[in-house]
């Protein structure tokens, strides 16, 4: 059985590849309400979980089950910093989101969706 690791924006909490499913934790922020808001992966989930070339993925609400088209965007510093845009706006906009909210998102393998719960964990 495989260990899965939770990050916290990003913060690797364990050190985890060959998984089947990559979760991690999101702390809504200002920025993030304010405008700029796009959502990066993880290193170890763009390293390990999504293809090199991946350009799409379906986002999932999975209190709602709404989908969201999804580009994956990958910067010109490296292959492995991966964000999305454009759907993620539309569901933190649909959702209705307030700073300090906590998301919890996963990606399954293979990683054509993506599953995101707000959770509010304390």
């Amino acid at each position: 059985m495989n260990e899965i690791g939770v990050e916290d924006n990003g913060t690797d909490l364990e050190n985890v590849q060959n998984v089947d499913v990559h979760y991690w934790k999101y702390n809504v922020t200002t920025s993030i309400l304010d405008g700029n808001n796009v959502l990066h992966f993880p290193r170890r989930v763009a390293e390990n979980g999504l293809y090199i070339n991946q350009s799409k993925i379906l986002l999932f609400d999975e209190e709602t089950d709404k989908s969201y088209d999804c580009d994956v965007h990958t910067t010109s510093k490296s292959m492995h910093q991966k964000y999305i845009g454009r759907g993620w706006y539309d569901f933190v906009l649909e959702k209705g989101l307030k700073v300090g909210d906590v998301i919890l998102l996963t990606v399954n393998n293979p990683p054509n969706r993506m599953y995101a719960a707000v959770v509010n964990w304390e």
